[in-house]
Protein backbone atom coordinates (compact mmCIF):
# COMPACT_ATOMS: atom_id res chain seq x y z
CA UNK A 1 0.00 0.00 0.00
CA UNK A 2 1.13 3.37 -0.71
CA UNK A 3 1.45 6.04 1.83
CA UNK A 4 -1.55 7.92 0.54
CA UNK A 5 -3.62 4.84 0.80
CA UNK A 6 -2.41 4.30 4.28
CA UNK A 7 -3.29 7.83 5.31
CA UNK A 8 -6.72 7.46 3.81
CA UNK A 9 -7.13 4.18 5.58
CA UNK A 10 -6.06 5.63 8.85
CA UNK A 11 -8.25 8.68 8.46
CA UNK A 12 -11.33 6.62 7.89
CA UNK A 13 -13.13 5.52 10.96
CA UNK A 14 -12.77 1.85 11.56
CA UNK A 15 -15.67 -0.20 10.30
CA UNK A 16 -18.27 -0.91 12.88
CA UNK A 17 -18.40 -4.43 14.16
CA UNK A 18 -21.52 -6.34 13.12
CA UNK A 19 -24.37 -6.50 15.68
CA UNK A 20 -25.78 -9.65 14.18
CA UNK A 21 -23.78 -11.99 16.45
CA UNK A 22 -24.92 -9.98 19.49
CA UNK A 23 -28.53 -10.02 18.34
CA UNK A 24 -28.32 -13.76 17.71
CA UNK A 25 -26.75 -14.31 21.12
CA UNK A 26 -29.51 -12.22 22.75
CA UNK A 27 -32.24 -14.08 20.89
CA UNK A 28 -30.65 -17.40 21.87
CA UNK A 29 -30.42 -16.22 25.47
CA UNK A 30 -34.08 -15.12 25.44
CA UNK A 31 -35.14 -18.39 23.80
CA UNK A 32 -33.21 -20.36 26.41
CA UNK A 33 -34.78 -18.32 29.22
CA UNK A 34 -38.25 -18.82 27.72
CA UNK A 35 -37.60 -22.56 27.38
CA UNK A 36 -36.36 -22.70 30.98
CA UNK A 37 -39.47 -20.87 32.22
CA UNK A 38 -41.71 -23.16 30.19
CA UNK A 39 -39.92 -26.27 31.51
CA UNK A 40 -40.06 -24.92 35.07
CA UNK A 41 -43.82 -24.33 34.69
CA UNK A 42 -44.33 -27.83 33.33
CA UNK A 43 -42.21 -29.27 36.14
CA UNK A 44 -44.34 -27.44 38.72
CA UNK A 45 -47.54 -28.68 37.04
CA UNK A 46 -46.17 -32.24 36.95
CA UNK A 47 -45.26 -32.00 40.64
CA UNK A 48 -48.78 -30.79 41.49
CA UNK A 49 -50.27 -33.59 39.38
CA UNK A 50 -48.04 -36.13 41.13
CA UNK A 51 -49.20 -34.81 44.52
CA UNK A 52 -52.85 -35.12 43.45
CA UNK A 53 -52.13 -38.65 42.20
CA UNK A 54 -50.50 -39.53 45.56
CA UNK A 55 -53.53 -38.19 47.43
CA UNK A 56 -55.88 -40.13 45.15
CA UNK A 57 -53.77 -43.26 45.66
CA UNK A 58 -53.99 -42.85 49.43
CA UNK A 59 -57.78 -42.55 49.18
CA UNK A 60 -57.99 -45.61 46.95
CA UNK A 61 -55.72 -47.55 49.31
CA UNK A 62 -57.90 -46.58 52.29
CA UNK A 63 -61.04 -47.55 50.35
CA UNK A 64 -59.41 -50.85 49.41
CA UNK A 65 -58.62 -51.57 53.05
CA UNK A 66 -62.21 -50.78 54.07
CA UNK A 67 -63.57 -52.95 51.28
CA UNK A 68 -61.26 -55.79 52.32
CA UNK A 69 -62.60 -55.54 55.88
CA UNK A 70 -66.17 -55.48 54.61
CA UNK A 71 -65.44 -58.45 52.36
CA UNK A 72 -64.01 -60.39 55.31
CA UNK A 73 -67.09 -59.54 57.37
CA UNK A 74 -69.44 -60.54 54.55
CA UNK A 75 -67.52 -63.78 54.00
CA UNK A 76 -67.79 -64.57 57.72
CA UNK A 77 -71.53 -63.80 57.66
CA UNK A 78 -71.88 -65.95 54.55
CA UNK A 79 -70.12 -68.84 56.28
CA UNK A 80 -72.39 -68.41 59.33
CA UNK A 81 -75.47 -68.31 57.11
CA UNK A 82 -74.33 -71.40 55.25
CA UNK A 83 -73.85 -73.21 58.56
CA UNK A 84 -77.31 -72.10 59.70
CA UNK A 85 -78.79 -73.17 56.37
CA UNK A 86 -77.25 -76.62 56.72
CA UNK A 87 -78.52 -76.91 60.29
CA UNK A 88 -82.00 -75.80 59.25
CA UNK A 89 -81.96 -78.21 56.32
CA UNK A 90 -81.09 -81.03 58.73
CA UNK A 91 -83.85 -79.93 61.10
CA UNK A 92 -86.37 -79.67 58.25
CA UNK A 93 -85.38 -83.13 57.02
CA UNK A 94 -85.78 -84.51 60.56
CA UNK A 95 -89.17 -82.81 60.94
CA UNK A 96 -90.32 -84.15 57.57
CA UNK A 97 -89.23 -87.63 58.57
CA UNK A 98 -91.03 -87.24 61.89
CA UNK A 99 -94.12 -85.95 60.12
CA UNK A 100 -94.08 -88.87 57.68
CA UNK A 101 -93.70 -91.28 60.58
CA UNK A 102 -96.58 -89.59 62.39
CA UNK A 103 -98.70 -89.72 59.25
CA UNK A 104 -97.86 -93.41 58.84
CA UNK A 105 -98.77 -94.09 62.46
CA UNK A 106 -102.03 -92.19 62.04
CA UNK A 107 -102.91 -94.16 58.90
CA UNK A 108 -101.97 -97.46 60.56
CA UNK A 109 -104.11 -96.62 63.61
CA UNK A 110 -106.94 -95.61 61.34
CA UNK A 111 -106.69 -98.91 59.41
CA UNK A 112 -106.50 -101.10 62.54
CA UNK A 113 -109.27 -99.21 64.33
CA UNK A 114 -111.54 -98.93 61.29
CA UNK A 115 -114.37 -100.89 62.85
CA UNK A 116 -114.37 -98.96 66.14
CA UNK A 117 -114.08 -95.63 64.28
CA UNK A 118 -117.06 -96.57 62.12
CA UNK A 119 -119.12 -97.37 65.24
CA UNK A 120 -118.06 -94.08 66.86
CA UNK A 121 -116.35 -95.83 69.76
CA UNK A 122 -112.93 -94.40 68.81
CA UNK A 123 -112.00 -90.99 67.33
CA UNK A 124 -108.59 -90.12 65.89
CA UNK A 125 -107.31 -86.58 65.36
CA UNK A 126 -104.01 -84.86 64.62
CA UNK A 127 -102.96 -81.55 66.15
CA UNK A 128 -99.59 -79.94 66.83
CA UNK A 129 -97.62 -82.93 65.57
CA UNK A 130 -99.49 -85.32 67.86
CA UNK A 131 -102.09 -88.00 67.37
CA UNK A 132 -105.01 -87.92 69.73
CA UNK A 133 -106.98 -91.14 70.33
CA UNK A 134 -110.32 -90.65 72.06
CA UNK A 135 -111.96 -93.80 73.39
CA UNK A 136 -115.55 -93.96 74.55
CA UNK A 137 -115.58 -95.15 78.15
CA UNK A 138 -118.05 -98.00 77.36
CA UNK A 139 -115.31 -99.71 75.31
CA UNK A 140 -112.83 -99.76 78.17
CA UNK A 141 -115.13 -100.49 81.09
CA UNK A 142 -118.33 -102.40 81.64
CA UNK A 143 -121.04 -100.41 83.36
CA UNK A 144 -120.34 -100.16 87.08
CA UNK A 145 -117.02 -102.00 86.81
CA UNK A 146 -113.55 -100.47 87.34
CA UNK A 147 -111.59 -103.19 85.57
CA UNK A 148 -110.79 -102.95 81.88
CA UNK A 149 -113.13 -105.01 79.73
CA UNK A 150 -111.73 -107.59 77.33
CA UNK A 151 -112.96 -105.55 74.36
CA UNK A 152 -111.19 -102.45 75.77
CA UNK A 153 -108.03 -104.48 76.38
CA UNK A 154 -108.08 -105.54 72.72
CA UNK A 155 -108.49 -101.94 71.54
CA UNK A 156 -105.71 -100.74 73.85
CA UNK A 157 -103.50 -103.60 72.67
CA UNK A 158 -103.96 -102.64 69.02
CA UNK A 159 -103.27 -98.95 69.78
CA UNK A 160 -100.19 -99.92 71.82
CA UNK A 161 -98.87 -102.17 69.04
CA UNK A 162 -99.15 -99.36 66.46
CA UNK A 163 -97.60 -96.77 68.78
CA UNK A 164 -94.74 -99.12 69.77
CA UNK A 165 -93.42 -99.01 66.19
Amino acid sequence: MARDDLDTYLDEPPPRPSVVPWVLAGVALLAGAAAAVMLWTRLQAAGAEAERARAALELVTADKAQLAQRLDKVEAERADLLTLKNELSSQVAAKQEELQKLQGTYQELEAKMKEEIAKGDVRLSQAGGRIKVDLVDEILFDVGDATIASRGAGVLSRVGTVLAH
